[in-house]
């Protein structure tokens, strides 16, 4: 019983340590007793505690996995240049390779910031062995010395022997920020993600540098990899927002619905591509749903502008229309169902009395007062349509140079035909 229990802790007391121990039987009858005390003192924190029940062990075993403990307990208490003579002592006395030990010597030596020495031991302790923490040792002692080709080097090769998300972003950050190659801290990263993943921490730093460099292409083919991995909504929405700003308006109507987004999402970029009979299908999906009438006023329009435009289809728009032209109460609006009703030759008083409703609004918009001028043009009011066209600011759209044109046309038949009928009286005279 007490053979098993022995063997079994002492595993546990020793994971991590580096090496395998086999254990086939107590060397004195309290052993495992100390083992437990040492483990649950350095579990709660109390070094000093465990290290005297691992002295104890070892004193009385002269086994050198207690040694080993009592090092790494040694360093633990922050006892820095006790671990570093304890080491040097046990990689003398023992002629072994041990990385754990090897670590605490060079940790301390950091712990010290004595960064020449932990660079000088590493670089003994690679020569013996090749191995990633001693590469690490050495890349970490340049750095702090400040010496960022030496430390991009040794990175390097550690990224060689083992590529790693901590290794390539701390290649990545030398480069950007110390050596000012910001070119090859991408390469970097691209090599990274197409053979590791978009792992996040590395994509968001390669997001921050296309972004900087306004690169959207790049940034846009990040999110479209980073979201397969994560699905983070600020991500999805930042990719939304670049296909739009990029003006990849079916690739965002197809995210939006793959996504679930909300309708007006879908009927802002229907709207854009002036896609209007999916624009008219998604306002009535909307207006059905919401029973805003501001809905039931864009599905008839899109409908209107999705159609031929001839008198027919004007007259089932003003149909839909009219009846809830007030309860909108918008000068945009009221001018917009008042011009139909004007060019379509369907009620040209009710169109003139719509258009003053959105003038009482903006007396001054240019759009306003060209559909009141040609109101009044249909009802051959030459005079007050001219009068009209005066006060327009803004003359370079088509449709208003084609009503001065025949507004001055009309003004100008309508003087002469005056005169000429004022002759005829006085001749008859």
């Amino acid at each position: 019983m007490y053979r098993y229990f022995t063997i079994i802790t002492l595993i546990l007391f020793l994971t991590g340590c580096g090496e395998n121990v086999e254990v086939t039987q107590k060397k004195f009858e309290k052993e495992d007793n100390y083992i437990i005390k040492a483990l649950l003192a350095k579990n709660r924190g109390d070094y000093n505690l465990s290290k005297h029940y691992v002295k104890l062990l070892y004193d009385k075993t002269d086994n050198p996995v207690y040694k080993k403990e009592f090092i790494k307990l040694t360093y633990l208490n922050k006892e820095y240049n006790k671990t570093i003579q304890l080491s040097k002592n046990y990689l003398d006395n023992f002629k072994i390779h041990n990385a754990e030990v090897e670590k605490y010597l060079v940790l301390s030596e950091f712990a010290l910031k004595d960064y020449k020495q932990a660079l000088k031991i590493s670089k003994l302790l690679l020569q013996k062995n090749r191995s990633l923490q001693n590469y690490s040792f050495i890349a970490f002692s340049y750095l702090k010395l400040k010496d960022y080709k030496n430390a991009i080097k040794y990175f390097k090769s550690m990224y060689a022997i083992k590529p790693s998300e901590i290794i390539v972003l701390k290649i990545g950050d030398i480069l950007i920020k110390n050596l000012n190659n910001a070119k090859e801290a991408l390469s970097y990263y691209q090599t990274y993600i197409r053979e590791q993943g978009c792992h996040k921490a590395v994509c968001l730093r390669m997001l921050a540098i296309y972004r900087f460099m306004y690169d959207i292409p790049n940034m846009i083919a990040i999110y479209e990899k980073f979201i397969k991995t994560d699905n983070n909504p600020i991500y999805k929405k930042n990719l939304l927002n670049l296909y739009i700003q990029s003006k990849m308006y079916n690739k965002a109507i197809k995210f939006i619905k793959e996504n679930n987004y909300p309708n007006e999402w879908l009927l802002e970029l229907y709207e854009v591509k002036k896609d209007y009979k999916n624009s008219a299908k998604v306002s009535y999906k909307l207006y059905k749903t919401t029973k805003a009438k501001v809905y039931l006023y864009k599905y008839a329009i899109f409908k209107f502008q999705a159609s031929k435009h001839t008198k027919q289809d004007a007259k089932e728009l003003v149909k839909t229309l009219l009846p809830i032209v007030d309860k909108l109460n918008s000068p945009v609006i009221y001018n917009y169902v008042g011009y139909i009703l004007i060019d379509y030759n369907i009620n040209y008083h009710k169109g003139i009395s719509l258009v003053k409703k959105a003038l009482k609004v903006k007396p001054n918009n240019d759009y306003y007062i060209d559909s009141l001028a040609w109101g009044y043009y249909k009802l051959h009011k030459c005079n007050l349509a001219y009068q009209e066209m005066l006060k327009i600011k803004t003359k370079k759209e088509k449709d208003i140079q084609e009503h001065i044109q025949k507004i001055k046309r009309c003004k100008n038949d309508f003087k002469q035909n005056y005169r000429k009928n004022k002759r005829k009286i006085k001749n008859k005279k």
